[in-house]
């Protein structure tokens, strides 16, 4: 599917950054997925990277159908996710929190015992999962009335890339804010040096569902949309990445751009010495580097109106 407007604010004044990226495959169980040919594109009005192609969203669903969910599941907590565990213990107790997005529950499992923890989660069984650790799941239409249920926070992790139309989506969840609640969107900085040379052919857009980038211009941007404030914005890496792997990856990288990019005779010379970086000059694509703070915590606190701050004169608001 080709995306014929920004997704984020439906603009058409949006350019091309870097290079082509090249079709590939991604698997979901026992299917093949085929990513078209597309390129990163940077909105000036909003600020969103988005990819000029991408599945349609037909295709999209059937392939999280497909998906073991159990790929993004670790023992503990993701960096990104221990920040996310930092903001929500600044909650009062019994705050109310939403996950949107929550898999297995594994992020609020962890705060369960002192806040009131909901979950939306497409996926039935890792829904399921998440339910017997004390989360409360709740169906999409619950959400269709923005006075129905209200949160004083909701969480968005690595959940931002994989929306079609995430200013829509942003804007529907915040509704659904008390006065002063919180907002909090993990998901990669489309600003991150690491992306700088080549975003469309990053190891972050180089998957099959993951649509769109968000950047600080994007989340000031998205602020002023949902009449918000941007309190936190964390840079951090994904992954803990354990010494010899990070500087793995530095080398690697290094070797790519050394026969990719624009840099000297000298050095292309001195790493065709070199027994395992020279074949650096073959590889069609450039190797993964997921050990930067490519990711950011983004925290929007809501700002409270003559309208809304009636609402919250309880501390917590009413649940229908």
């Amino acid at each position: 599917m080709q995306i014929a407007s920004c997704p984020g604010c439906c603009g058409k004044n949006y350019r091309p950054l870097g290079r082509l990226a090249e079709n590939f495959s991604g698997r979901a169980g026992d299917q093949v997925f085929h990513q078209p040919d597309y390129r990163a594109l940077l909105c000036p009005d909003c600020g969103l990277v988005f990819k000029s192609d991408t599945l349609d969203w037909p295709e999209l669903e059937r392939y999280y159908r497909c998906v073991d969910f159990t790929k993004w599941e670790i023992s503990g907590l993701f960096p990104t996710e221990r920040s996310v565990v930092r903001v929500l213990e600044r909650l009062p107790d019994r705050s109310r929190v939403l996950d949107f997005g929550c898999s297995t529950g594994r992020l609020l499992a962890r705060v369960c015992n002192r806040l009131d923890c909901f979950g939306l989660e497409m996926n039935p069984e890792a829904a399921s999962v998440a339910s017997a650790k004390g989360i409360q799941i709740i169906a999409e239409s619950s959400l269709t009335d923005p006075n129905a249920l209200k949160f004083d926070a909701i969480v968005l992790c690595d959940v931002f890339e994989h929306l079609p139309d995430p200013t829509t989506v942003l804007c529907n969840l915040s509704a659904h804010l008390h006065a002063s609640g919180t907002l909090i969107v993990v998901t990669g900085n489309a600003d991150a040096p690491a992306f700088a040379a080549d975003i469309a052919n990053s190891w972050y857009l180089r998957t099959v569902e993951h649509l769109c980038m968000m950047s600080r211009r994007y989340a000031e941007f998205l602020a002023m949309r949902i009449n918000a404030k941007l309190t936190q914005w964390e840079l951090c890496s994904h992954y803990d990445t354990p010494l010899t792997e990070t500087l793995k990856q530095h080398a690697q990288r290094f070797a790519y751009w050394t026969f990719h990019g624009n840099t000297s005779a000298l050095r292309r010379g001195f790493v065709a010495l070199l027994p395992i970086l020279r074949r650096a000059r073959y590889w069609q694509f450039q190797p993964a580097l997921n050990c930067t703070k490519d990711h950011v915590v983004a925290v929007f606190t809501k700002q409270a109106s003559k309208e809304t701050a009636s609402d919250h004169s309880d501390g917590h608001g009413a649940m229908t």
